[in-house]
Parts: C-alpha cells; structure tokens; sequence
C-alpha cells in the first residue's frame, strides 16, 4: 500500500472514528436523560400509591378509633351508669362488670371514675387467658383531673380518645363523661373503655384495607428512623415513609402514637414494585432503542459523508498527486 492509498485510509479512518464517537455520546447522553426522567417519575409515582395505601390503613384504624367511642358513648350516656355514680349499686357491676357483657361490646376494659380521679369500679380481662387483670399503673398514673384522659371529657365534656400501652399491649382507649342517656350533665365522672389491638385486629385492618398489614413495636430495628423526623408526606396527622425493601419489595411504615405524643407502635406494609419492573422494561426498550438510532444514524452518516465528502476529498488527492507526479500545472482537476 502506497503513500497515497494510506493518506486515503487514515483520513477516512479518523472522519468516521469522530462521526461514530459523537453519534454514539450525543445518544448516549439523551437516553440517559430520558431513562433518568423516567426512573424519577416513577418512583414518584410508587411512593405515592404507597402513600395513598398507608393514608388508607390510617382511615381504617381511625375508624377502630371512632367505633370504640361509639360503643363507649352506649355505656357513658345511659341512665343506669349515671345513677351508678351516685349510688355505687353493687348490681350493676354484676350485671355490666362480666365477661359476656364487655365481650359483647367488643370491651377488654371499663374503668369508672370520680371526677377527682378516683376508681369507683374497674374490670379489666384478658380474653385470651380468660383471667382477670389488675389495673396497670401505666394506666392508673393517668388519673388525675390534668391529665388529657380526665380533663377533656370533664371540662369539656368532650371525648379523649387514642392509644396506650398496656401490659406490654397497645390498647385503643377513649374516655367520655357519665351523663344520662338524654346525653345531659352535670356529669357525675369519667367512663373509661379499652380495647386491646390484638393480631386479629391487625388482620382485620388487612382485610378491610385489602394490604397485607404487619404490627411493629416502636424500637423495632426494622423500622427506618427518618419516619420519627421527616416531615410528613401525605397528612398532618400522620407520620409515614416509604423505603424498598428489594427489587421486588416496597414497603410503607404508618407510625401511631398515644394519646401524649409518645410512639407506641408502627403498622408497616409491603406490595410487589409492580411500578418499579414498569421501569425496568421501559429502560430495556430505551436501550434497545439508542442501539438501534446508533446504528441507523452511523449507517446513515458513513453513506453520506463516502458520498458526500470522503470520495470527492480522494479524487482531489488522487488529481493533486497526478499533477504533482507529471509537473504539469496546467493540467486541470
């Protein structure tokens, strides 16, 4: 190979080397953008549908929440327990204070109070181990006029009505005043129900909000910190993250807290990243896809610039060599 044949051959080389470098970088370059924006989108769109979700599971428990002040108000604003803060009548405890009446009102607990704070009458029972249980002072702590249990519904003559953990349990409790069942006062003292958030509570959650539902306790490794410090995603009244677990796994954390602010517990949810394997085979076409554009633009490019450029460039190198080689200038090109 000659001088003239290498010149020819390098020069095309070093044209087409910077065509297929640039048509490669300048593709390279869009779909990137293209697949970041994309992925951003998307897993925007998987936080919020698990946003959503846990915004569901809190509806639900809410609802628990309100059906227990519900049953409570059935017992708080009756004649028989109004006249029972009064008289302290024994049968009435024997007729209310058993384990068919509260576990016909779904009642692991009723505790009685003076307006001072003061126990008038209490059951606590454990359905689980059919036993009887002492009030914990985890509870009994909480009585006293102050406190949020006792005040709102005396002062207010309102409802108090939240989460505390008892026995090593989270329990639903809500506090209303003893009125008649006219719903009038004065109120005679404070009515306190409970009930304990048991697995099969758990699962009915579940079941209503159709996720798989899971109850942690509050220091339970598993559980991402930043849900205690992040602001809030969704509500006010709500303290949520979401975090993938895997490729295949995200899951939701709904912290709840007692009626002091305390955490007590977290719900935590899980669905298959359904969105996130949409990502993944949009990312597989976007690939496939700048392979192909490379391809054909390289082609394209490489024909036209033979065309175009590289020939006519040869055939003036070729003329300019004949002229050289013959000393004739007025030979034409």
């Amino acid at each position: 190979m000659g001088a003239k044949d290498g010149l020819q051959v390098s020069l095309r080389a070093k044209v087409l080397s910077v065509v297929v470098i640039f048509v490669i970088l300048i593709s390279l370059a869009i779909s990137i953008f293209i697949q970041r924006a994309i992925n951003d989108r998307l897993e925007k769109r998987e936080v919020e549908f698990l946003g959503k979700d846990l915004q569901r599971l809190s509806s639900a428990f809410n609802s628990e929440v309100e059906n227990l002040d519900s049953t409570l108000q059935e017992w708080s604003n009756w004649d028989d327990s109004y006249l029972f803060m009064e008289n302290g009548d024994q049968e009435y405890c024997s007729s209310n204070l058993n384990r068919d009446a509260m576990g016909g009102s779904r009642l692991d607990m009723l505790v009685f109070l003076q307006p001072s704070g003061e126990v008038l009458a209490s059951k606590l029972y454990d359905f689980e181990s059919e036993r009887n249980l002492s009030l914990p002072p985890e509870l009994t702590a909480h009585f006293f006029p102050q406190d949020p249990l006792i005040h709102e519904p005396m002062e207010g003559c309102g409802v108090s009505k939240g989460l505390l953990f008892l026995y090593d349990r989270p329990m639903l409790v809500a506090s209303r005043p003893i009125l008649t069942t006219a719903g009038k006062g004065p109120a005679r003292g404070i009515l306190v129900a409970g009930r304990y958030l048991r697995p099969v509570e758990i699962s009915e959650l579940g079941k209503k909000t159709k996720l798989m539902v899971e109850a942690l306790e509050a220091d339970d490794p598993q559980i991402p910190s930043e849900i205690y410090r992040t602001p809030l995603i969704l509500d006010e009244e709500m303290h949520t993250t979401v975090k993938p677990r895997d490729q295949q796994l995200i899951e939701g954390f709904l912290l709840l807290e007692d009626l002091y602010g305390n955490p007590v517990m977290v719900l935590k949810i899980k669905e298959p990243r359904n969105i996130y394997q949409e990502g993944n085979t949009i990312s597989l076409y976007i690939w496939l896809t700048f392979v192909l554009v490379c391809s054909v633009s390289i082609a394209t490019l490489i024909v036209f610039l033979e065309k175009l450029i590289l020939r006519p460039v040869t055939q003036l190198s070729s003329s300019v060599q004949a002229v050289k080689s013959a000393g004739d200038l007025s030979f034409r090109i």
